[in-house]
């Protein structure tokens, strides 16, 4: 059996958030080791794959996690990114390949100020490293 070596970048402001992944990778027989701290800046080459979800609420966050994916999509890490259409993160389409889109359930069109629909992206592999 092959492993990788996945990060998962969820809002730990939301405690529910940890919970939602255990949960969903023990309905899916997958292990998964969780922790509270923050990871956004860390080095490359410690992750396979990095996944995110709803991350890009304000422009300084959206900043802050941009760089950092552009670093690691730089270094061989395979991002992706699901968000339901926040402001901040269209901003960045351009650098961005759209993988799919779903439509949101009623209740998450509910909190998400209206938002129909999600997309998971990833970053252009033709973008050079600025850092």
């Amino acid at each position: 059996m092959q492993y990788m070596s996945i990060y998962l970048c969820v809002r730990i402001s939301f405690p529910v958030s940890l919970e939602a992944v255990t949960l969903n990778a023990t309905l899916n027989n997958v292990d998964v080791e969780t922790d509270r701290r923050d990871r956004i800046g860390s080095c490359a080459g410690q992750w396979d794959v990095v996944l995110l979800g709803d991350m890009f609420y304000d422009q300084d966050i959206t900043d802050k996690v941009f760089d950092w994916l552009r670093y690691l999509t730089s270094r061989g890490t395979r991002v992706f990114i699901g968000d339901p259409g926040r402001v901040f993160l269209s901003s960045c389409e351009s650098r961005l390949h759209r993988v799919a889109t779903y439509q949101l359930p009623k209740q998450a069109m509910l909190e998400n100020s209206g938002l129909t629909q999600g997309n998971v992206w990833t970053l252009k592999t033709d973008m050079s490293d600025s850092r």
